[in-house]
């Protein structure tokens, strides 16, 4: 049976306001609030420079120190790492391998990469769990971590997306246990993708001739800038999260006021308001939006470190965790803290 024994956290230090975005296109700290419910977001690149302070597996590798602690672990305790993230510091090898190598130099130990995007950390989550409960290992780290800044185009042509997203990850310790008291209850996932043109990137693609062409960043809609069809997006994720987390309740006898805290992806504020309303406890959903914006894989494991930091979650809680993301997917954890 598996549980969730520490979590952690790291984010660039580096802040990037509304007001700093408006000197890159046409856009505004009111425009972006009201549509999004963000304020700020932290990026390790700064400004037009595609330089950042820090890779993809640097942030990996403190959040992952930081769970070990929090688990009362050290580095040689991991069996194995399940690493979710869409921006890797390489194409290939994944950003999983340089986390071995930086976390248990002298241990060679499996490394699954994972790649659904916002709901990248609970289908992550699903791998460690499983391979958990089948015996063949005691402690997995599970990581979503997005480096998502350097891949945004700061102009009117990447608007729609740049001004949405962060730079951050997260790192939680799932662990085997034999207590029924702690233990993740229930883990639903769903994908469909009749709808996987709604949100996404054209370039790079290894379908065509050239995977990357100058073209790809040129134009109103560039290929290599993310896409998303936003009203659509926007109606799935209210209407689908909702009725995940309810239906994986109601398997359990359990309805939204046994509820603790739902700690959901962080996408769009207007998307949180609407969970809330439709669960009926609008005060038990955790939003960190407003100070990160979007980190797609790393946005629960981050909501969850801050959460279990504050005191929000504690032994014995009862923790919902769900998002909604490109593919399209989504998904709902129910775990006893």
């Amino acid at each position: 049976m598996a549980y969730i024994a520490g979590v952690g956290q790291c984010v660039p230090s580096h802040v990037v306001t509304n007001a700093e975005l408006s000197t890159y296109m046409e856009t505004s700290d009111e425009w972006i609030q009201q549509r999004s419910g963000i304020k700020e977001r932290r990026w390790a690149r700064r400004g037009n420079e595609s330089v950042g302070e820090m890779g993809n597996s640097d942030m990996a590798e403190r959040a992952a120190r930081s769970a070990l602690t929090q688990a009362r672990l050290t580095a040689n305790d991991i069996d194995a790492i399940v690493y979710a993230t869409m921006s890797p510091d390489n194409e290939f090898p994944g950003s999983g391998t340089l986390l071995a190598q930086a976390l248990c130099p002298d241990r060679a130990i499996p490394v699954f990469e994972v790649c659904n995007h916002c709901t990248g950390f609970l289908y992550g989550l699903s791998v460690a769990r499983a391979y958990i409960d089948s015996g063949a290992y005691r402690t997995v780290l599970l990581i979503g971590s997005e480096l998502l800044s350097t891949g945004l185009m700061l102009s009117n042509e990447g608007r729609a997306t740049a001004v949405l997203f962060g730079d951050g990850c997260g790192a939680a310790i799932v662990r085997s246990s034999e207590d029924p008291a702690r233990s993740i209850l229930s883990l639903d996932l769903v994908s469909d993708g009749a709808y996987a043109d709604k949100l996404g990137v054209l370039a790079p693609s290894f379908a065509r001739p050239a995977p990357i062409e100058v073209s790809d960043f040129e134009g109103e809609a560039p290929a290599a800038a993310p896409r998303m069809d936003g009203p659509f997006i926007f109606k799935m994720a209210s209407l689908k999260m909702p009725e995940i987390i309810l239906s994986a309740l109601t398997r359990h006898g359990l309805s939204a006021a046994d509820l603790d805290i739902i700690v959901p992806h962080q996408a769009n504020q207007r998307i949180l308001d609407m969970l809330g309303q439709a669960l009926g406890c609008p005060e038990k959903v955790l939003s960190t939006i407003s100070r990160y914006g979007n980190t797609t894989a790393a946005t629960i494991p981050v909501a969850l470190s801050e959460a279990v930091a504050a005191g929000k979650i504690s032994k014995g809680k009862l923790v919902c965790l769900v998002s909604f993301g490109a593919g399209v997917s989504w998904g709902a954890a129910l775990i006893k803290w």
